[in-house]
């Protein structure tokens, strides 16, 4: 895959070329921007509510709300870049083994004669290494069975 600019890529109707890794520093830098308006609303409307809220908000509630919606933007981004570099890590690996990246259609398997059932593989012999009254198994070199004391043939 070719590298496009970014107006190439945004109008790749195959999506063969992804704009979101190019982006994701401006779109953490707007989601940053957003986060930080929504709290000073918060705390806004807080202080319009009451004072002694909005004093609270302003020390308390409005660092945490930040903080936490933070870490859910940054997770999210970094969720979504995951599967780019994913993405880029197969494609690579698909390179290297000279595949193509692509699963060949499968056809119908064309309907054949049922023929001999082959027989099942035959059991290996156990007889000798097990006693025939309790089926422990034999010592070499043992004429009576170590776990009920009959006699071994």
């Amino acid at each position: 895959m070719e590298a496009k600019g970014f107006f190439s890529s945004l109008f790749d109707y195959s999506f063969s070329s992804f704009i979101t890794p190019k982006i994701i520093k401006v779109l953490y830098v707007l989601l940053t921007i957003a986060v930080s308006l929504w709290t000073l609303a918060l705390i806004l409307i807080s202080f319009r509510a009451s004072s002694g809220l909005g004093i609270l908000m302003l020390l308390v509630g409005g660092p945490i709300f930040f903080v936490i919606a933070m870490i859910y933007v940054r997770v999210a981004l970094e969720l979504a870049i995951v599967f780019f570099r994913i993405h880029a890590d197969v494609e690579e690996i698909n390179r290297r083994g000279g595949g193509t990246g692509r699963v060949p259609p499968v056809s119908p398997a064309a309907p054949t004669e049922p023929g001999p059932v082959p027989a099942p593989a035959a059991a290996p012999l156990t007889a000798g290494r097990f006693c025939d009254n309790c089926g422990a198994e034999r010592s070499p070199g043992k004429r009576f069975c170590q776990g009920c004391g009959e006699p071994l043939e």
